[in-house]
């Protein structure tokens, strides 16, 4: 078992002892060697106390560095597609059958058959979370929900690492985007004490992950019909 996640299930009570308060940061005043040879005639401005709202013009409040403090407007987790890709692969996999493809020429197939395989790799390669990015997840998770992690309570060591492994085992298989997706909405939602489960981490990303396997299943099926297609016109394989 990895030392960074055998470690970061044991306990949580050394957390609190490791975060650090904020620096603060103070304005010290000149000293008097700096400043003697500097003369002012005009009277010090009394400062104006900031609530750190600033009217607006379409009568909403916006904060002072001109962003709305709002759920609605706050930004939002990216997807793993981006909106062009998903827009290619739904025009390209509208052929679906060889009868589809008659309206095409031989180059168009060539031209198409290229961008095809470019997603399919680009959805093929997206690489897992790392046991580091899984910890610290859990990690920040167990200390908002007020949790102990999976396993923290097994007195038997073996039995607290085996835990732990079958977490990175099935977690690390996601993408670390959608992972943290997924954390990031346990974290606002999660209702319960007990540390979820892997079933309840997949929950909120289960639809984003069906749509990229279908995708990806489409565009594997619009491969095989455009080799068929182009071996057809020529003779041979593309």
């Amino acid at each position: 078992m990895p030392q960074d996640l055998t470690k970061i299930g044991d306990h949580l009570k050394t957390i609190s002892a490791n975060i650090k308060p904020p620096i603060q940061t103070s304005t010290s005043t000149p000293s008097s060697s700096s400043s003697k040879n500097i003369t002012s005639t005009s009277q010090p401005t009394k400062p104006t106390k900031s609530t750190g709202i600033s009217p607006s013009t379409n009568g909403l409040s916006t904060a002072a560095s001109g962003q709305k403090k709002n759920w609605l407007t706050k930004p939002q987790p990216n997807n793993m597609v981006t909106t062009n890709d998903r827009l290619s692969i739904s025009r390209l996999t509208q052929y679906q059958t060889i009868k589809s493809l008659e309206p095409l020429s031989t180059a168009d197939c060539y031209h198409m058959i290229g961008k095809v395989n470019d997603l399919i790799h680009q959805l093929s390669t997206m690489e897992g979370a790392t046991k580091q990015e899984i910890a610290k997840l859990m990690h920040n998770l167990a200390l908002v929900i007020r949790s102990t992690l999976p396993g923290a309570d097994e007195p038997d060591e073996q039995d607290r690492q085996t835990i732990l492994t079958h977490y990175a085992t099935e977690l690390g298989a996601v993408p670390y985007p959608l992972l943290q997706k997924s954390f990031q909405h346990l974290r606002k939602h999660w209702k319960y004490k007990t540390f979820p489960k892997i079933a309840e981490i997949m929950e909120p990303i289960k639809e984003e992950m069906g749509e990229i396997e279908q995708m990806y299943k489409s565009l594997i099926h619009l491969n095989k019909i455009l080799s068929h297609r182009i071996e057809r016109d020529t003779g041979k394989s593309p």
